[in-house]
């Protein structure tokens, strides 16, 4: 009984030691467990890290993607604008697109991916979905060569769509301007007027869209005015174009056997 006794005390003796160095225990673990916490810290941060980079990737691949697909939209909303600008032709028309542009600082030529084999020849008027762009000036079996009416050596016969004064528009190397020659001082004229083909020389058809008055200059001393006008074509920034085939052209197709 003494025995058992002993035992009981010393058990309740080493209860209540246990109890007291508990926060002794606790302190002196505290390193241990703040470097623990440090550790897992740094995992979940990396971790963190990681995800966040694979994110942001994922959001530049689905940023190009949707850059990829606006881009289609914009080439399709164009090519139906095309499609609806080559309906308005009353003749024949070949869609080309532009894959280049001629080396010379001196002319303004494109080239486009239709030729000879595609019915394409030197001396055909071209157009974009705005209006008038040029002219063939030379043509290989799969590329044609266009000179753009803003170029010094290119003239077009037009006339105003308002008051039927007729004239000849004149590249001056300009892309942005095209200069009218030959209107009289006495002429009707206005800023904003419309230019259009006036069928004249055979190559493009009357009233095709030409571009529209932007500045007037008359000079009392001088038999003509000075205009220059705003070429409708978007010359600078057109991918796709439309070659008229000459209606001669057309009635030969219709009567081959």
């Amino acid at each position: 009984m003494i025995f058992a006794d002993k035992n009981v005390g010393l058990r309740s003796a080493h209860a209540a030691l246990s109890t007291l160095a508990a926060p002794f225990y606790w302190v002196s673990s505290l390193p241990d467990r703040v470097n623990q916490w440090g550790d897992d810290n740094l995992v979940s941060r990396d971790r963190l890290m990681d995800q966040n980079q694979a994110l942001r990737a994922r959001v530049l691949m689905l940023e190009g993607a949707l850059l990829e697909l606006q881009s289609f939209k914009d080439e399709n909303d164009r090519l139906r604008s095309l499609l609806n600008a080559s309906e308005r032709v009353s003749q024949q028309a070949i869609a080309a697109q532009m894959i280049g542009v001629v080396p010379d600082p001196v002319r303004q030529v494109l080239v486009v991916d239709k030729g000879e084999d595609d019915g394409v020849y030197s001396g055909m008027a071209v157009l974009d979905r705005f209006g008038v762009a040029g002219q063939v000036i030379l043509s290989t079996p799969s590329t044609a060569h266009v000179l753009l009416l803003t170029d010094p050596s290119h003239a077009l016969p037009v006339r105003f769509s308002r008051s039927g004064v007729r004239s000849v528009a004149q590249g001056i190397g300009d892309i942005s301007t095209i200069e009218l020659l030959f209107v009289p001082s006495t002429s009707s004229v206005e800023i904003g007027d419309e230019i259009v083909t006036s069928g004249l020389g055979e190559v493009f058809p009357e009233g095709y869209p030409v571009g529209e008055v932007e500045t007037i200059v008359r000079d009392p001393n001088q038999p003509f005015m000075s205009i220059k006008i705003r070429p409708f074509a978007r010359l600078n920034r057109s991918r796709f174009f439309i070659v008229l085939v000459p209606e001669s052209d057309t009635t030969l197709q219709r009567e081959a056997p």
